[in-house]
This record gives C-alpha cells, sequence and structure tokens, in this order.
C-alpha cells in the first residue's frame, strides 16, 4: 500500500492528489494517505523513499519532450515488484483533469493503452475517464482463471 508524498515545490495540492487517488480507490487500489512534504529533509531531494509514489518538481535532467507529466518507476530486480515511483508534472499540468489520474496508473504498473477516451492513453486530446481493464478485483480474478489454466 503505496502511501502519496506531494513534495513542497511541484505545485499539487493535497486536495488534486485525493482527488487522483479517488479515482484509483473506486477501482479497488488500496493507496495510503496523502502526504505533503514539509521540505525540511531530504526526501524529495532525492526522490522519495520506497513503497511511496513521490510528486516532484520537473527538474532541468528531465526530459519531458512533448509530455505534461512523466512517471519513473523502481522495480525490485528479482520479483520486478514497484520498489517507489516518481511522477514529475510540468507546472501548467498540475490542476488538469485525468494527467495525475494517468501517472498514478503509471506508478501503479499500467502501461499505456491507446483506446479513445482511456484514461492511460498516450495522448493528453485522446484521453478521457474510461478504466476498462483497469479494476483490479477483475484483474486479479483473470490472472487466477489464467494461472489456473496454465497449471492444468
Amino acid at each position: 500500500m503505496p502511501i502519496v508524498r506531494i513534495c513542497p515545490d511541484s505545485g499539487v495540492s493535497q486536495p488534486r492528489a485525493e482527488r487522483a487517488l479517488r479515482y484509483w480507490r473506486r477501482l479497488g487500489y488500496n493507496i495510503g494517505p496523502v502526504f505533503v512534504d514539509p521540505g525540511n529533509d531530504m526526501t524529495c531531494f532525492n526522490g522519495g523513499r520506497s513503497g511511496e509514489i513521490t510528486i516532484m518538481l520537473v527538474t532541468s535532467d528531465i526530459n519531458m519532450a512533448n509530455h505534461l507529466a512523466i512517471t519513473r518507476n523502481y522495480f525490485y530486480s528479482d520479483t520486478k515488484e514497484i520498489l517507489k515511483a516518481q511522477i514529475y508534472i510540468l507546472s501548467t499540468a498540475r490542476s488538469k483533469e485525468r494527467v495525475l489520474e494517468h501517472e498514478i496508473g503509471h506508478a501503479l504498473g499500467w502501461m499505456h493503452y491507446n483506446r479513445r477516451h482511456h484514461v492511460m492513453n498516450s495522448l493528453y486530446t485522446n484521453s478521457g475517464h474510461d478504466s476498462s481493464g483497469l479494476d483490479i478485483r477483475s484483474y486479479t480474478r483473470q490472472i487466477i482463471e489464467i494461472e489456473s489454466e496454465i497449471l492444468k
């Protein structure tokens, strides 16, 4: 259950982050609370901690190209489970609808799905609120069914 750390210079408000998390919680994801970092230690500067989704300021070493935001996931090498995620978001995109929801999807392990109006569409102009296939309960059931078929 990751917590979400908002770095103070990211400009993302706690209510905005909470709204984005509600989207994923409705889909069955167990995501911890939102924590606004006070900025009095080096946690944000060092990219957050294990078990966290950290929302950060875009720095000069991040190639944003034409993206509104970018998520970097770090994985355990043996299990490929997500260790932590860093979301870098442009100041112009902080309050845009669906941008933070999309990036949290990446932080949870989802890739782009270029279906029109889908939240995980790679193009913001083609995205929407469609969350087909993202419900964790349905996804888990499908994985169990597939694994049981393989073991037969």
